[in-house]
């Protein structure tokens, strides 16, 4: 049994909407947990014509007891994380809301890239440089953890010399930054796919770890983060902007599409070694033009 948190600090205090939201998720799961208990009685004590569906009800209520249970957790250690951050504030921003992420998916690093129509990229979030770098080159070269989970639907977990054979430009340049597993399981319904969670380790994966507990954090993260009214992974999207920006200004210069513009900062960034934000920003600035 989860116990119940009490939100600190005062109304309309990041920290104490944290733990709000921890809460809520510990109650769902609570409520989840009592529905599926009270099916389970019924199968033994309940008419057996009715044995069927009772089954199908205790299945269906700790699935979503395991997701709200999965999601109190990521709030909670999120809500630890801002009372850290606040107990020792130096004048820093807040740590971002994909830092947790990666804590509870047992990665150093971790990726939510979300899409739109036609698969087009639509909001990314970022724990670190590493993942960061891990997307810039996953959108430079076309090929990745992030794009096969959400084109399949399908989770997705590849290590070592794998990464080269599955991935033959990506790989080889994701074990150049001293990654030796990605791994990446969709979000979805049963009728969408939002975009894919994927996280980056510089071990392999132990017989233990791997796609099963991701698959879990990306249901919870699906259906109680990207579903829930306020949406915290947003505070960890300020790169997209700028991107935005210098891709039209870039279309204007070369008189070009805004896709083949984005292209060449891609190429651009991917040439210099650079992250794609960091050309963007260039772009803007001025200092940077492709023609």
């Amino acid at each position: 049994m989860l116990d119940a948190v009490e939100p600190p600090g005062g109304t309309g205090d990041s920290v104490a909407a944290a733990w709000k939201r921890a809460d809520d998720e510990r109650q769902r799961a609570a409520r989840a947990a009592a529905v599926a208990a009270r099916h389970e009685e019924q199968i033994t004590r309940g008419p057996a014509a009715m044995r069927s569906f009772h089954e199908n009800m205790v299945r269906l209520h700790r699935v979503m007891e395991n997701r709200h249970r999965a999601a109190f957790e990521i709030h909670a250690a999120y809500a630890r994380r801002l009372e850290k951050w606040r107990d020792n504030w130096s004048g820093d921003g807040p740590p971002p809301f994909m830092t947790t992420v990666a804590e509870i998916s047992g990665s150093p690093s971790a990726l939510v890239t979300l899409v739109g129509d036609h698969r087009s990229e639509a909001l990314v979030a970022a724990s670190d440089q590493v993942a960061r770098t891990a997307h810039d080159l996953e959108s430079t070269l076309g090929e990745g953890p992030a794009r096969d989970a959400t084109a399949g639907r399908s989770p997705v977990a590849v290590m070592d010399a794998a990464l080269d054979e599955r991935w033959p430009l990506y790989g080889p340049a994701m074990r150049r930054l001293g990654i030796r597993s990605v791994a990446a399981a969709p979000l979805r319904t049963e009728n969408h796919c939002f975009g894919a969670l994927a996280v980056f380790r510089r071990r392999p994966f132990t017989r233990h770890e791997g796609v099963p507990e991701l698959g879990a954090v990306a249901d919870a993260l699906t259906r109680s983060v990207l579903l829930a009214d306020e949406l915290p992974l947003l505070a960890d999207t300020d790169r997209q902007p700028v991107v935005n920006q210098a891709t039209g200004s870039v279309s204007v210069q070369c008189a070009c599409s805004l896709t083949d513009a984005l292209a060449l900062i891609q190429a651009h960034a991917f040439a210099e070694g650079e992250p794609i934000e960091t050309v963007a920003a260039r772009v803007m600035s001025g200092q940077l033009r492709f023609r």
